[in-house]
């Protein structure tokens, strides 16, 4: 493969996963955590900014889903900083502002932001997320 048709292939995964990453956000806009359920791997791990400990994904199920915690869902701007990517595995560099909480308290908060995502049964699932919070 040359260099135009491997630059044209990495464009083309890297934007199959910022989609899902739009797709994870779009989805909390609704107060529905579905998609990112759907895109999380078995081996799901998710240290969110205001959470003590990280998370697996059947505890992240379990606290989004039961709690009603995200009945209006968020306002978050999302940004593209940088995507690192191998043949199975990518890291997605993001910053994100967040002016409306689920439930609906105004905010305005900002995070950095990561997500690992890893080529399983010949699909990308995030397999790692970890968020802080930062000074605006």
């Amino acid at each position: 493969m040359n260099v135009s048709a491997k630059k044209a292939a990495k464009d083309n995964i890297e934007n199959i996963i910022w989609a899902k990453e739009l797709a994870i956000f779009a989805g909390r806009a609704q107060g529905n955590i579905q998609p990112y359920v759907d895109l999380a791997h078995p081996g799901f791990l998710a240290w969110a900014a205001l959470t003590d400990a990280p998370v697996n994904r059947e505890q992240f199920i379990r606290r989004y889903a039961s709690a009603d915690s995200l009945p209006l869902g968020e306002k978050v701007t999302l940004k593209r900083n940088a995507i690192s990517l191998e043949p199975s595995l990518a890291i997605v560099y993001f910053t994100t502002h967040r002016t409306r909480r689920p439930g609906g308290e105004v905010v305005d908060e900002h995070f950095e932001n990561i997500h690992v995502w890893s080529l399983y049964e010949d699909e990308w699932k995030v397999i790692a997320s970890m968020s802080r919070e930062v000074a605006n």
